[in-house]
């Protein structure tokens, strides 16, 4: 499924990133950006995986980078949801995330990514 807005998304749910080596990065929705459906915090997992499959990635996931994006990267990057890695993350470590997001105010400091900007900071996992 590609998502047209964060109604039904919930923390956790992820994407495989594609890399321009043919490895992929997991990618997922972290929280909604304060009651907005078309913006959310996402963030780059740090696991690199040989195939676009759950059945690869480690038991223990932490996020590497994270930032607000527009729903629209999902399609822009046609890379659907293929299930939910909340519990790899650990639901403290998602709370805590959530916790920095309400901490950014207007005009504060924070990072927007486009869609190209996720495959950029994949490319970087790793390594």
């Amino acid at each position: 499924m590609i998502p047209v807005s964060t109604a039904k998304l919930a923390p956790g749910d992820f994407c495989f990133i594609p890399r321009s080596d043919g490895k992929f990065v997991p990618f997922a929705f972290l929280c909604g950006a304060q009651g907005k459906k078309s913006y959310f915090y996402g963030g780059l997992l740090d696991a690199v995986v040989e195939h676009a499959s759950t059945d690869e990635l480690p038991p223990s996931l932490a996020v590497k980078h994270f930032a607000l994006l527009h729903i629209g990267c999902f399609k822009e990057n046609n890379t659907p949801i293929v299930g939910n890695v909340a519990a790899h993350i650990g639901s403290s470590a998602l709370q805590e995330l959530e916790s920095k997001t309400k901490e950014f105010s207007v005009g504060a400091i924070s990072s927007v990514w486009g869609h190209r900007t996720i495959v950029k900071y994949a490319e970087g996992v790793g390594t």
